[in-house]
């Protein structure tokens, strides 16, 4: 062999060798740097946002849990209250038809009523009606009236004025050819209650009580109180009521003076919603309100629920009691029930007018009824 030859076998055994050698494993770039530095711990979190633990709540906000509610008062175990009318009940006998009387009373022999400018009259017996006092002005309308064994009372309205009024009585004989006294002293008048030498009233302009002896026509009480709705003179004490105020959670209230004199008035502890009227005999003293007829003593004792409350049906709403009997308005019904153990009934219901005052004597029940724009009405008679 020749030594070219053996030169290139030597080359070719070199070459071979050097492309012999294995392949690196696959999993060989596991041992590559980690770009660690590419990670986004560094970004910052919403953890450091400011969080609104620290608004005010509005748990200091006074709750009305506080308001004394009616709900303890204690209902008659067997009063009905829902008042079936009876099928045949009527609507009492006219006795004088075509007046639109604004209050009633009995006294003395007489119903007595007041109408626009008027004081009107006519005997319980019977007979023909007539006129005792006018105003002598359209303008200044006859309201309350009240009467008792020996005199009667009234107040009057101008309606040019929200704080001009009068109070004035005259004995049974009549008030004579003289205008009889202003017993008012610069505020306006609505209801009245006479006994005796005591005479009260009550105010829609000052929402008080105001009170005046027979004797003397100075005021003996000034008694400042809110929404006054009515006064009643009794066994020597005047009692009255405010209606209160609902939308300020404002309670209506029961108050007591002595009549003989100013005082500061008590204030019955009983809760009757919004009274809108009073009467009182012997020792009782009842209250008509929105929630219902209550029942209390003198002294504002022994709170008793007798009946549901009157809506009124646009105002029509009045109540009388005697020793016998207990008589309210509702609207356009009559009610009574004996006042020691009260089962309401319906005695009357008059259609289309409202009944807009009570009165009693020993055999009937007279009633003011009108319709709704007191515009026309009458006197009605119903058996006791």
């Amino acid at each position: 062999m020749s030594q070219q030859t053996s030169l290139f076998f030597a080359l070719s055994a070199l070459v071979l060798a050097g492309c012999s050698d294995p392949a690196p494993p696959a999993d060989a770039a596991v041992d590559a740097p980690v770009t660690t530095d590419a990670e986004a711990a560094d970004v910052p979190m919403a953890a450091d946002v400011p969080m609104a633990v620290d608004v005010p709540m509005a748990v200091d906000v006074p709750m009305a849990a506080d308001v004394p509610m009616a709900a303890d008062v204690p209902m008659a175990a067997d009063v009905p209250m829902a008042v079936d009318v009876p099928a045949m009940v009527g609507e009492g006998t006219i006795v004088l038809d075509n007046v639109a009387a604004w209050d009633i009373a009995v006294g003395g022999g007489y119903v007595y009523f007041t109408e626009g400018n008027k004081v009107r009259r006519f005997p319980t017996a019977g007979g023909a009606p007539e006129q005792l006092y006018t105003t002598g002005s359209n303008s200044i309308a006859t309201s309350g009236i009240d009467a008792d064994g020996a005199r009667f009372a009234w107040t009057e309205r101008d309606a040019n004025s929200t704080v001009r009024g009068a109070a004035r009585a005259c004995p049974h004989s009549g008030c004579g050819a003289t205008t009889p006294a202003n017993l008012n002293s610069g505020e306006s008048t609505n209801r009245i209650s006479i006994e005796g030498s005591h005479i009260y009233w009550t105010s829609a302009s000052n929402s008080i009580v105001r009170g005046t002896s027979w004797a003397s026509p100075l005021p003996i009480g000034n008694l400042s109180r809110t929404g006054t709705s009515d006064v009643a003179v009794e066994g020597g004490d005047v009692f009255w009521v405010n209606a209160g105020l609902p939308i300020a959670m404002r309670p209506g209230t029961v108050l007591k003076c002595p009549a003989a004199g100013p005082c500061m008035p008590m204030e019955f502890p009983v809760m009757v919603g919004s009274p809108m009227r009073v009467a009182v005999r012997g020792g009782a003293v009842y209250v008509l309100s929105n929630t219902g007829l209550f029942r209390t003593d003198r002294s504002g004792a022994g709170l008793m629920r007798l009946a549901d409350g009157a809506t009124g049906n646009g105002g029509f709403i009045d109540l009388a009691a005697d020793a016998t009997g207990l008589y309210w308005a509702d609207g356009g019904r009559l009610l009574t029930c004996d006042p020691s153990a009260c089962a309401p009934r319906v005695i009357a219901q008059v259609m289309g007018q409202g009944i807009v005052g009570i009165a009693l004597d020993a055999s009937s029940v007279y009633l003011a009824t009108s319709d709704i724009g007191h515009r026309l009405g009458a006197i009605r008679r119903v058996a006791r």
